[in-house]
């Protein structure tokens, strides 16, 4: 029996990864909510932990280099793998102690494809009607003043187009004061935030997204696998999506140029429901649940060897 001692402040990722590892025989895991009590834990364990699987910041306590390095001096033996969701801690890592190799090994995000999953698309009717949404915390970085923009010169080439923007946050106000100064006040359907993403997805045909930066949004994804078409801009961990012939990345934010682009799909109908499908096939071959759980377990039993 080999042990694990699994270490996250999030506990939707902690149970995630409990439930993978709990698929690999032979595999005792220990968990702990931070660096802290994973020391804590650790000492209480009879006997050796073989892997330490650990976040990288976490908001209170030991983040998971410093767990590291006073683990391995305790277990000599002992194997690490840290993980993070911000593509932006790979560099700082890479030129410290944990990296002495060339071979770092980088999981992607899973979706689960199933559930967001469209079957509606070819009832609707692009030359007639489409609507343009986010679903997105309104961050500063997410630039939504940029995105009530869009809107504005959408609405003049086309007004038949609808716009729905699922979320709140620090920019909720700048957004609104936007819509104001651009005149478009009624044109934006604003319902605050949801729990039920997927009834967002469900109403929305093309996904705009104007940041500053991303790492990479998983609400893209989601929106994808629903069949959505992305217009967004080329930005952080988006620029890894090598999705040529799906929708439309733009590197200059040209509100005009963009809004030429959306309007396209309702002269080329045909054209919106190739990339539409496109958009699901990708995530499903790049970025399902099912491909990062298998990936996960095959790396966890590379380092249990």
């Amino acid at each position: 029996m080999l042990t694990v001692l699994l270490v996250d402040d999030d506990p939707m990722v902690l149970r995630f990864c409990n439930v993978v590892l709990t698929t690999v025989s032979g595999l005792d895991v220990l968990q702990a909510c931070d660096g802290t009590e994973a020391i804590q834990i650790s000492d209480r364990h009879r006997g050796a932990v073989d892997l330490l699987l650990s976040d990288i910041l976490m908001k209170t306590g030991l983040n998971g280099i410093q767990l590291a390095e006073i683990l391995t001096s305790h277990y000599p033996r002992l194997k690490v793998l840290l993980m993070s969701g911000c593509d932006y801690e790979a560099p700082v890592l890479q030129k410290g102690w944990f990296f002495k190799t060339n071979y770092p090994v980088t999981i992607l995000n899973g979706i689960d494809t199933n559930k967001f999953h469209c079957t509606h698309r070819y009832e609707l009717k692009p030359a007639e009607m489409l609507t343009i949404g986010l679903v997105a915390r309104f961050r500063p970085q997410k630039r939504v003043d940029r995105w009530a923009e869009v809107a504005a010169e959408v609405h003049k080439k086309n007004p038949n187009i609808k716009f729905l923007m699922v979320g709140d946050g620090p920019s909720d106000d700048l957004l609104r004061q936007r819509i104001k100064e651009l005149n478009i006040e009624g044109v934006i359907e604003l319902p605050g935030m949801l729990t039920d993403t997927y009834a967002a997805y469900k109403r929305i045909d093309i996904f705009l997204l104007t940041s500053d930066f991303e790492g990479l949004p998983l609400a893209l994804l989601e929106a994808m696998s629903c069949g959505c078409v992305p217009v967004i801009s080329n930005v952080g961990g988006i620029k890894q999506l090598d999705f040529g012939g799906i929708g439309y990345k733009f590197d200059d934010f040209n509100p005009s140029e963009i809004a030429d682009k959306i309007v396209a799909y309702t002269q080329n109908p045909d054209q919106y429901f190739i990339e539409s499908d496109r958009s699901r096939d990708f995530v499903i071959k790049y970025y399902s649940l099912t491909k990062q759980v298998n990936e996960i377990i095959d790396l966890y039993r590379e380092l249990m060897k």
